[in-house]
């Protein structure tokens, strides 16, 4: 998607390598904890959204 917005905007047709991650330098501990915090977050929607309908029925 990078590539097609850079060729948009600069009208250029290089052809760009794509090179991918490095599995063994992905930061694991830091997906950890983000997804520990994602599901905390939609922990608590849940359950904000279990009290409003509670509140209003």
């Amino acid at each position: 998607m990078g590539v097609w917005y850079y060729r948009l905007l600069t009208a250029s047709r290089d052809q760009r390598t794509f090179v991918p991650p490095d599995p063994d330098r992905t930061p694991a501990a830091e997906n950890r904890a983000l997804r520990a915090q994602v599901a905390e977050s939609r922990r608590a929607l849940e359950e904000a959204r279990l009290s409003y309908a509670g509140s209003t029925a």
